[in-house]
């Protein structure tokens, strides 16, 4: 049963500004949410829900087990896709680990449209 849904990034097109996306950068970070642990204290087990049209770019999914948050040491726990494939649809993970926050981070926005990235647990 899922309890809580946290955004990692809200629709966000190519070539418009939108939360920290300037619209001309190729590269940005999404803001940091809780994880399932943060909540839970032990909780291990998160839903990631990649939703995208046309995409081109890569979405690192990345999380910290620190509770400073953006002080903390990041490591990706998911990649999406490759930089250069067309990526239309939603796409579901899951991903475990004791995780306190979670980020998402695009790299090489290069076309269409992030509809949402959302987590799950």
């Amino acid at each position: 049963m899922i309890y809580t849904t946290e955004t990692l990034l809200d629709t966000t097109s190519y070539g418009t500004p939108s939360g920290n996306y300037d619209g001309s950068s190729l590269d940005f970070l999404g803001g940091i949410v809780p994880a399932a642990n943060y909540y839970k204290g032990n909780g291990n087990f998160q839903t990631i829900i990649v939703n995208v049209t046309d995409f081109v770019g890569i979405i690192s999914i990345q999380s910290s087990l620190n509770t400073l948050g953006e002080l903390g040491a990041w490591a990706e726990v998911l990649r999406f896709g490759d930089g250069s494939t067309v990526e239309t649809g939603i796409f579901p993970y899951s991903v475990p680990g004791n995780f306190v926050w979670l980020r998402c981070e695009v790299l090489g926005f290069n076309m269409g449209t992030i509809n949402s990235i959302t987590v799950s647990y």
